[in-house]
């Protein structure tokens, strides 16, 4: 449980979540985003807070579905819930068209994520677009419903590790809308080693046919970084 996910954001009046996961073994099984200043208007700017928000749940296998905020719960059964009652949630495209915009989706803050090797990433996968800055877990939301293309989380500071209430509901959510979730090597986020994801580096969130092409983007800008 994270009862206000995205501090800053929350005291700034913009974006932030509450977000709740059930965890069994490596990987969340459960998921619940509720995302307040969130809209489900993609034109509204993510800096001004929508008076209604959304909430996302998924369970693993089972897919992600959306209400607002002021929307009730039909049934007091998460699956049957979302089948019967909710709106389903999938990514939109699988990735950009030749020529239009990759759509990135970050942290606000430079210290949580390494915005200028982000930017390198972006301009190996083709026209960037100026990337979307947001806090809390609304991001892997953001990615999810396909508003953006990539969440892309590159650590700042080597030997940073990430805290799982940061990620477990996101991260279910993102992977039942049908994108890839993993760390920036791409190895699978792996929450059975305690409070942090000890055992990875990094987030990239993305639909899979451009997971891929993120990934080996990332391996080539972590690798001029070496030689530089």
């Amino acid at each position: 449980l994270d009862p206000i996910d995205g501090t800053k954001g929350f005291l700034r009046g913009e974006q932030y979540a509450v977000s709740l996961a059930w965890i069994e073994g490596p990987a969340p099984v459960i998921g619940v985003l509720a995302c307040p200043n969130l809209s489900r208007d993609f034109s509204r700017p993510f800096d001004e807070p929508d008076p209604v928000g959304v909430i996302y749940f998924a369970q693993l296998g089972g897919g992600l579905y959306e209400l607002t905020c002021d929307e009730p719960l039909k049934s007091r059964n998460a699956a049957s819930a979302g089948t019967d009652a909710h709106n389903p949630v999938h990514i939109r495209r699988l990735e950009p068209a030749p020529g239009e915009p990759v759509r990135l989706c970050e942290s606000v803050e430079s210290a949580h994520s390494d915005h200028s090797a982000s930017e390198r990433v972006l301009e190996k996968l083709g026209e960037p677009d100026q990337p979307a800055r947001l806090d809390s877990q609304a991001k892997y939301a953001v990615v999810a419903r396909g508003q953006a293309d990539i969440y892309l989380r590159l650590p700042s500071k080597k030997g940073y590790v990430e805290r799982i209430w940061d990620h477990a509901a996101g991260a279910l959510v993102a992977v039942e809308a049908g994108c890839a979730v993993t760390d920036a090597r791409g190895n699978a986020l792996d929450f059975s080693h305690g409070r942090g994801l000890e055992k990875n580096s990094g987030i990239l969130v993305a639909p899979p046919a451009l997971h891929g092409r993120a990934l080996r983007a990332i391996e080539e800008v972590l690798r001029d970084e070496v030689k530089t």
